[in-house]
């Protein structure tokens, strides 16, 4: 803005100029050229100073139904990023913001369960917390689900950890070192919006929830918390996240709202 003022006071002063030069040398040829280059430069110095600065864009999903992992060429593994999204910290407080809490407990399978309906079909999420669109779920759809299906306690969802990365690991093992210290809500949460992206920060945000600092180094370096490969009843492997499944019918990728809340009053239809 103070350039744009600087360049405004520049141009009138050269364009006062230009306008004497030329009513002294209207036939000079040459002037009246030099008087238009004058008045072309000042513009460009007002504009110069006014135009703003660009706007900083998120990496946004552009494939529907699409998973954020990759395969690596000529190995068949699967890889996942921790790209930034746009945080959405309120999303997480959706369904409670109804009046209906829902519980979130750890399982003895070390996964976590949000709903306490002990006979209500179960939505099961294979999630790492290294992935961008699992995070997306958990941040633009998971708040509905629970509103609509969770707290009226027409279905239960379990998220079952299935980490595709190094640090995909190291995060699902830290929600259940912090799940099995009975803060499994709020290090959900903490690796959802904050993604820690290497141990420090995990640490970090364990010693900023409340976790004992010892107890969470030393569970942290159990071998028995996660599988190396999470395979499935019928002998498949779990290789590409989000994955979901309700009964029997088993999809990957996130789908756009109407369609996975179609899906979902379909499947438990059946039940």
């Amino acid at each position: 803005m103070f350039v744009g003022i600087l360049g405004l006071f520049g141009f009138l002063g050269i364009l006062v100029l230009g306008v004497s030069l030329s009513v002294n040398s209207t036939h000079n040829g040459t002037v009246m050229r030099t008087n238009r280059l004058m008045i072309v430069s000042g513009a460009i110095l007002i504009l110069s100073g006014c135009v703003p600065a660009p706007a900083v864009n998120f990496r946004q999903p552009t494939e529907t139904g699409s998973t954020i992992s990759a395969a690596v060429p000529g190995t068949g593994d699967v890889i996942g990023t921790n790209e930034a999204m746009p945080q959405n910290t309120d999303s997480l407080e959706t369904a409670t913001a109804t009046g209906a809490a829902i519980p979130i407990t750890l399982t003895d399978a070390f996964s976590i369960l949000y709903g306490d309906a002990p006979t209500a079909p179960t939505f099961i999420e294979y999630f790492d917390y290294d992935c961008e669109y699992c995070r997306e779920h958990a941040l633009v759809e998971r708040p509905w689900i629970d509103r609509e299906f969770v707290a009226t306690k027409r279905m239960n969802v379990e998220r079952i950890f299935a980490p595709q990365t190094p640090l995909g690991f190291r995060l699902a093992q830290a929600a259940i070192c912090a799940g099995l210290d009975g803060e499994t809500t709020e290090m959900d949460r903490a690796l959802i919006i904050g993604q820690p992206a290497n141990e420090t920060e995990i640490h970090a945000v364990a010693k900023t929830i409340g976790l004992k600092t010892k107890a969470f180094q030393l569970c942290m370096q159990r071998k028995d918390l996660l599988p190396e490969k999470r395979i499935l009843a019928d002998g498949s492997e779990i290789r590409r996240v989000p994955t979901f499944r309700i009964g029997s019918t088993q999809w990957q990728g996130i789908l756009p709202d109407e369609e996975l809340m179609a899906k979902i009053e379909e499947l438990l239809g059946r039940k």
